[in-house]
């Protein structure tokens, strides 16, 4: 196809071929150029090209680096620091550490979510716990749903205050840590708050689920699986299926502060997970932050 995008040999750009370049290798900027020095590359009997000493492609040498030996883009690569974070290490010292980056100036919220069923449409909202970085101190949050007034009311299935709070507390932060957010948490908070037609949220996602699917070979990657692997110092608490039912059906107050805890724990250990595996998450965007 002669406009499909093509890459310019010289300088390594993308670019789509139009007008009288259409049919020539190189991006309209390097042709101008390279028009420009061909009378001073043959005036001076110099090559009109040849090949990098690297990546073994044809390159032309301009005026100004007559004898290079290497095309552009290798000598920039070539002319880069190289930040060795090992440099200095020797066999038989403690390993380096990479850095956590839970910390200001952004205000980061790690979060989970309590919930009878995994959709909206069968279930309803019960807890939400929250820890957010950034602001001094980490502050934390809980909500469940005996602190709204519907609950009081005895309206057991209205979620709309609850998840007000935990939507109030997310809008105020720049970026927003789940595991599994970006295909559960994240649209369970948007799916209340469609419900109730309150605004829904649409924020910068950490998601270290789809970090470790994109960047790790574990074996799995659920957040106890990642704790195991990480050797943290706490365990991802075990709850049974009759909790949530006896929470919310039965108002059953150890089921309730068994859920509770468990949120909170959860959010504790997703703090420690994300923080280890910040270093790979590249540009922070709304889908999971794992594929660039």
């Amino acid at each position: 196809m002669p406009y499909k995008m093509r890459t310019c040999p010289q300088c390594e750009c993308r670019y789509k071929p139009h007008g009288d370049t259409a049919g020539r290798p190189h991006c309209w900027p390097c042709e101008l150029r390279m028009r420009a020095e061909a009378k001073d590359l043959a005036a001076a009997n110099l090559p009109a090209s040849r090949l990098c000493e690297v990546c073994h492609r044809a390159f032309t040498p301009s005026v100004s680096r007559p004898s290079a030996l290497l095309c552009l883009g290798c000598d920039r690569a070539g002319s880069r620091r190289i930040d060795n974070p090992y440099s200095g290490w020797q066999p038989g010292q403690p390993t380096p550490q990479a850095p956590t980056h839970l910390s200001a100036p952004l205000r980061q919220a790690v979060f989970d979510l309590e919930t009878f069923s995994l959709d909206r449409g069968w279930g309803v909202l019960m807890v939400g716990s929250i820890l957010v970085y950034g602001d001094g101190e980490p502050k934390s949050y809980t909500f469940d749903l005996r602190d709204t007034e519907a609950w009081k009311r005895g309206e057991r299935s209205n979620d709309a205050e609850l998840g007000a709070s935990i939507l109030r507390i997310l809008s105020d932060c720049h970026i927003l840590i789940a595991h599994n957010g970006k295909w559960f948490d994240i649209p369970y908070l948007n799916s209340v708050a469609l419900k109730y037609g309150m605004p829904r949220i649409n924020a910068k996602l950490v998601d270290p689920v789809q970090v470790a699917r994109q960047k790790y070979r574990i074996g799995s990657n659920s957040l106890a699986a990642l704790a195991a692997f990480l050797e943290l110092p706490e365990e991802k608490m075990p709850v049974g299926a009759d909790v949530w039912r006896k929470a919310l059906f039965d108002a059953n107050e150890d089921c309730w502060s068994m859920l509770r805890e468990r949120c909170e724990s959860d959010v504790r250990l997703l703090a420690m997970v994300a923080g280890k595996v910040m270093g790979d998450v590249g540009m922070i965007d709304t889908k999971g932050s794992a594929f660039r």
